[in-house]
C-alpha cells in the first residue's frame, strides 16, 4: 500500500510542477502583451459633423453635390443640376447661388488660390448674408436662375479681399464657367463640344484671363481671353460656327471671344487638371498616366520654356487598369507645406523677440527661422484607384542632369508609391 500512496504522492508533486510553469508562461505573455500595448500609439480620435442640416438649400428640389472646393474662408458646391452654392465657412451661410450648367458639375477651381485671408471680422460678410439665407443672387449674362424670378433680390457680395475671386466650373454637358464672385456681370461660358471632366483656372486670371480644361476628348487646352457677359464656342471644335469667329478673330474682326490652343492630345480621357501652388508648374491625369508641364507665369530667365511638357509618369501596369484607366478619376494636392506643422514649432517665439533670443534656441531651429530662400521643390499627391503617388518637382534651377535635347524646365521625382 505504501508504495502505492508514494506513486500517488508524485504524481500531484509533477502536476502541480506542470501548473505551475504553465501559469508562469501565461503570466509572462500577459506582460508582453501588455508591454506592446503601451508601446502602440493611440489611434488619433478625429472630431466630425454632419453638415447636410447646414447645406438646406444645396439639396433642394431632389439636387446633389457633385463636385466641392474648400479654400480659405469659402466652401464651393456643384451640384447635378448644374447650380454652384458659395457659402462662408465656418458658419456656412450661403454668399450666392447661380446655375452654370445645364447637368453635373465636374470640376471646380478658383483663382486666387488660395484666396486672400478675410480681413477684419470673419463673419461680417456671413451676418450680411445670413439675412437671405437660402436666397440664390441675381443671375449674370448667359446664367439661368435657380429659383423663380420673383424671389427677392439679396445684396450684392461685398468686394473684400477674400471675396475678390473668379470661379471656374466644368461639366457634363460640354461647357465651362467662369464667374467672378462679387461682379455678376462678369461671366464667360464656353462650349467644347464634348463633356468636360476638369478645369483649372489660372492664378493670375484676373490678368491673364486664361484657364485649362479637358475631358473626353482627351485634349488638354488652353483657353485665353474671351468678353465678360458672353457665350461663346471653343475652336477646337471644328464647327462651321467656331471655324468662322476663329477666322475673323485673326483678321481683328472677331469679338475678342477667345483663342483655344491644344497644349496635349491623344492619351485619352483626362480626368484632373491642377496649377501649382506657385503658379509655375501645372499637372494632369489622363488615361496612360500623370503628366507635367511648365506654365507661363514667373517664368524670368526661362521664357523658352512656356508650355514645355517635362515629365511623364506611367500608370501602373497591373489587371483591371487598361480597362478602367479611363474610368478611374485620379485626385490632385498641390502639399502646402508651410501650413504644415513641424516639431520645430514649440520653439516658435514673436518676429519682434527673435533677434533678441536666437542665441537661446538650438541651432538648427536658428538656422530654420532665418529668411527662407524660394523653393526650388514643390509637392505634390496623387491618389489615383489603388496607388497614391508623392512626387517632388524640382525647378529648372536644381536639375543637374543633362537632358538629351537641352535642359527641361523642371524633374519629377517620385518619393513614395
Amino acid at each position: 500500500m505504501a508504495p502505492e500512496a508514494e506513486e500517488q504522492d508524485s504524481g500531484d508533486g509533477s502536476e502541480d510542477a506542470a501548473h505551475n510553469r504553465t501559469g508562469n508562461g501565461t503570466a509572462e505573455s500577459e506582460s508582453e502583451g501588455e508591454e506592446d500595448e503601451e508601446d502602440e500609439e493611440e489611434e488619433p480620435r478625429l472630431g466630425y459633423a454632419s453638415l447636410t442640416r447646414s447645406l438646406g438649400p444645396v439639396y433642394r428640389n431632389g439636387d446633389a453635390t457633385s463636385a466641392f472646393l474648400v479654400a480659405g474662408d469659402k466652401m464651393i458646391i456643384g451640384t447635378h443640376n448644374g447650380n454652384i452654392h458659395v457659402l462662408s465657412i465656418p458658419s456656412f451661410q450661403s454668399l450666392r447661388v447661380y446655375r452654370a450648367h445645364s447637368a453635373s458639375v465636374t470640376a471646380i477651381s478658383i483663382s486666387p488660390f488660395p484666396p486672400p485671408i478675410p480681413t477684419g471680422k470673419p463673419d461680417a460678410v456671413s451676418r450680411i448674408a445670413g439675412e437671405h439665407l437660402g436666397t440664390p443672387s441675381q443671375s449674370p449674362s448667359g446664367i439661368k436662375p435657380s429659383t423663380p424670378s420673383k424671389s427677392p433680390r439679396p445684396p450684392p457680395v461685398p468686394a473684400t479681399p477674400s471675396n475678390s475671386i473668379h470661379i471656374a466650373t466644368s461639366s457634363i454637358d460640354g461647357n465651362v464657367c467662369v464667374a467672378s464672385l462679387v461682379d455678376t456681370k462678369d461671366v464667360t461660358r464656353r462650349s467644347f463640344g464634348r463633356p468636360v471632366q476638369a478645369v483649372a483656372i489660372s492664378p493670375d486670371f484676373k490678368n491673364d484671363r486664361s484657364y485649362l480644361s479637358g475631358g473626353l476628348a482627351g485634349s488638354l487646352i488652353l483657353t485665353v481671353g474671351g468678353r465678360a457677359g458672353t457665350s461663346s464656342t471653343s475652336t477646337t471644335t471644328g464647327g462651321a460656327v467656331a471655324t468662322a469667329s476663329g477666322w475673323l478673330d485673326t483678321i481683328g474682326l472677331g469679338s475678342n471671344a477667345g483663342k483655344d490652343t491644344v497644349l496635349h492630345s491623344g492619351e485619352g480621357t483626362i480626368s484632373t487638371i491642377k496649377w501649382s501652388l506657385s503658379g509655375k508648374y501645372v499637372v494632369w491625369v489622363n488615361e496612360q498616366g500623370i503628366k507635367l508641364i511648365r506654365s507661363n507665369l514667373h517664368l524670368e530667365a526661362e521664357s523658352g520654356h512656356s508650355w514645355q511638357r517635362f515629365s511623364h509618369i506611367d500608370r501602373p501596369n497591373r489587371p483591371g487598369w487598361e480597362e478602367m484607366a479611363g474610368v478611374w478619376k485620379g485626385r490632385i494636392e498641390w502639399v502646402d507645406e508651410d501650413g504644415l506643422e513641424s516639431d520645430e514649432d514649440e520653439y516658435a517665439v514673436p518676429t519682434s523677440l527673435l533677434s533678441r533670443h536666437t542665441s537661446t534656441l538650438p541651432a538648427d531651429v536658428q538656422s530654420s527661422k532665418r529668411p527662407k530662400k524660394l523653393k526650388s521643390i514643390e509637392k505634390l499627391v496623387v491618389g489615383w484607384a489603388d496607388t497614391i503617388w508623392i512626387i517632388n518637382v524640382h525647378s529648372r534651377g536644381s536639375v543637374t542632369s543633362k537632358e538629351p535635347g537641352g535642359a527641361k524646365p523642371g524633374r519629377a521625382e517620385i518619393i513614395t508609391m
